[in-house]
């Protein structure tokens, strides 16, 4: 059972990487800052910046 846990857990964290990327490469390919992109979406400018940056948060499936 550990083991399917930690295969879940490393197939999660490797897909929030590739999320934090192509939220980044959207946001810069629209010319919008992070703050703009944050009142956009309705969450603090640390939650997209987190994201981009790979530091491991756990957004909420509606935040995406």
């Amino acid at each position: 059972m550990k083991l399917e846990h930690n295969k879940l857990r490393e197939k999660v964290e490797k897909a929030l990487e590739n999320i934090g990327d192509l939220i980044k490469e959207e946001r810069k390919r629209k010319g919008i800052q992070i703050a703009k992109l944050s009142t956009l979406a309705g969450v603090s400018s640390s939650v997209i910046s987190d994201l981009e940056n790979h530091k491991g948060v756990m957004p909420n499936i509606y935040t995406l």
